[in-house]
């Protein structure tokens, strides 16, 4: 697998669970404020599974791990593996993606116990276009979305906001869009699992924390978060 690294135990990245956090190298997107963009090229492919990978001295304090990137599900076999060799000694496992691959998230739901999926922007071409550098993202993202909620799959949304040289990546008055349309997608799934939105990373300016306690009763009254 291209692997990047590791966190041998966090106890934010999966609420409520202590975890270690996997990186894998590879992502299709340009994000301009990405954290992680040296691992959207980078190569160190190694010849290693989830035992090489845990901590001797974390493993018996973790009860999940979480597959992030990069992005990736650029590595189905990858997280397969991952997903398999941690079921096999009682781990649940969690993915964070972007969306991109709807085709590859289906191929592995069935063996993942969460999905944490970043949105980037508003559900539009043109705002997925200006947030990820990339064309024809959010078409691939809807789907992701869509499979989600039909297969009743916990999962929680999660944005990044950054105050960008000229601008605001998404603005608050976006992020307000990205919360109210979550809630109503989720209504046409009343089978769905949605645990809520988060948001997390970036710099938040002072327009935004109304917002965040506005989207903790959102998060709090959504379907599948009791």
């Amino acid at each position: 697998m291209n692997y990047a690294g590791r966190v041998p135990l966090s106890t934010v990245d999966w609420p409520g669970k202590a975890v270690t956090t996997i990186f894998l190298n590879g992502c299709p997107l340009r994000c301009p404020y990405c954290i992680n963009a040296e691992m959207r090229t980078a190569e160190s492919w190694q010849d290693i599974d989830l035992f090489d990978i845990l901590d001797p001295y974390s493993v018996g304090l973790i009860n999940g791990i979480v597959i992030s990137g990069g992005e990736p599900l650029m590595q189905e076999a990858a997280v397969r593996l991952l997903a398999h060799q941690a079921h096999e000694i009682d781990i649940e496992v969690a993915v964070e993606t972007s969306g991109y691959y709807p085709e590859a998230l289906e191929e592995v739901l069935w063996n993942l116990d969460a999905v944490f999926i970043d949105m980037k922007e508003v559900f539009t071409h043109e705002a997925y276009t200006r947030a990820t550098q990339v064309l024809g993202v959010w078409p691939r993202v809807f789907k992701s979305l869509e499979l989600l909620m039909r297969t009743g799959t916990p999962f929680q949304a999660r944005t990044t906001v950054f105050d960008l040289p000229g601008y605001i990546l998404p603005t608050s008055e976006e992020l307000e869009e990205i919360i109210v349309t979550l809630k109503i997608m989720s209504k046409a799934y009343p089978q769905n699992r949605y645990m809520g939105f988060k948001l997390q990373q970036g710099i938040l300016p002072e327009s935004y924390y109304g917002i965040k306690k506005r989207n903790q009763r959102v998060s709090k009254n959504a379907p599948g978060s009791g």
